[in-house]
């Protein structure tokens, strides 16, 4: 949606879901590119926008674009990206020419916002696919580094884009370990760990987070719960690799 105001020399534009290339000459007035989660506000730019869902991406290909999100902002430069989920404030600018990935989704995302309208339109869903791996990736970071309230972002922005089963199994995962680990929340990680047991039982990731749910429990002090969790455990995994510990449990507690 487009809202221009020729006499105050102001353009808007509002991107409630998909994504937007824009290419903008300096001008007099304003120019701002809002979605749901932030606002973009625009300096002579080649840019990108997506909007997915919670969370939010900017590629600046050349040009200066200043976002604003959760009361906060950052700067973007050429060939820079950043991304917010939900109003948070957006992570601080990322290199592109740093992270190939990135940069690769950069082209895409270009090629997808062509006047031509290629025949890699049919193919936006790996546009998406690129930046929810990146973000994982990029949590495993920002966790090592210490900075989990920003990797507990980079994985929900990743679960709101991507649509492949396994890759939402592992982003829960992550999210419920975080939890549990360093904020020292079971509370809310036990919510993650039962989404990913009653929706992906296929998953890699089941057995894990079967045992993680039933300790969360028991660290709530629900151990009625976590026992039939535990239980549930060894009927399902009689040689699972965590059958010792549950065993212990079960035995002690």
């Amino acid at each position: 949606r487009f809202f221009i105001e020729e006499q105050k020399r102001q353009a808007e534009v509002e991107l409630v879901s998909g994504t937007l290339r824009a290419i903008a000459s300096k001008r007099k007035g304003p120019f701002s590119v809002n979605t749901p989660n932030s606002i973009a506000g625009v300096k002579g730019t080649d840019f990108v926008v997506t909007s997915k869902r919670r969370a939010s991406f900017y590629f600046v290909n050349s040009g200066e674009v200043e976002v604003e999100g959760g009361s906060s902002s950052v700067l973007l430069k050429e060939r820079t990206m950043t991304e917010n989920y939900q109003g948070r404030k957006p992570i601080l600018p990322v290199s592109l020419k740093e992270n190939p990935d990135l940069e690769a989704a950069l082209l895409k995302a270009m090629e997808m916002t062509s006047v031509d309208i290629p025949p890699v339109i049919k193919e936006s869903a790996l546009f998406e696919e690129i930046l929810a791996r990146w973000n994982i990736n990029y949590a495993h970071y920002l966790a090592d580094s210490g900075r989990y309230y920003e990797a507990e972002t980079a994985l929900k922005i990743a679960h709101a884009l991507t649509a492949r089963d396994y890759v939402r199994s592992e982003i829960l995962m992550r999210i419920a370990n975080i939890y549990s680990r360093y904020f020292h929340k079971p509370e809310e990680s036990v919510k993650y760990y039962k989404e990913l047991i009653e929706q992906y039982p296929d998953s890699v990731y089941y057995e894990m987070a079967l045992y993680n749910l039933a300790l969360s429990l028991y660290e709530m002090g629900k151990e009625d719960e976590a026992r039939r969790y535990f239980e549930r455990y060894l009927q399902e995994f009689p040689e699972g690799r965590y059958r010792y510990g549950v065993e212990y449990y079960l035995k002690n507690r």
